[in-house]
């Protein structure tokens, strides 16, 4: 399977080598499936760690906030950012990612001639009798 980086550092090349192969481009498919599954507002939001310090730790020894969210453990943790829904489209543009770069066969090595079939190629040695 290609690299998605490769192919955004080096669309052309990716493109050149899939003409050789008689295919048509794909790089600027590809990396607009890869911006769609990079795009911040596809991201889910981490939780913002608990507030530490002298006030932090009496506020949870007095129980304050525990109401709020509480854990399994009767603890009570902060869910500000969190947002559950936002990963499902970034699965789906990673999963469409993949597939499309599974689809596409290996570009030939710069050495390689090009050819219609297996009789461009050039031999360069024989194994065998």
């Amino acid at each position: 399977m290609h690299d998605i980086r490769w192919i955004r550092d080096n669309p052309e090349a990716f493109d050149r080598g899939l003409a050789r192969r008689g295919l048509a481009p794909e790089a600027a498919r590809l990396i607009a499936i890869d911006e769609r599954r990079r795009a911040p507002s596809s991201r889910p939001s981490r939780p913002r760690p608990a507030q530490r310090g002298i006030e932090g730790n009496r506020r949870g020894q007095e129980g304050e906030g525990r109401a709020a969210c509480p854990g399994p453990d009767g603890r009570g943790r902060r869910t500000e950012g969190i947002n559950p829904g936002a990963g499902g489209e970034e699965k789906a543009a990673s999963q469409e990612l993949d597939e499309a770069l599974a689809q596409i066969p290996n570009l030939p090595l710069d050495e390689v001639p090009d050819g219609a079939d297996e009789h461009g190629n050039v031999e360069h040695h024989r194994f065998g009798a």
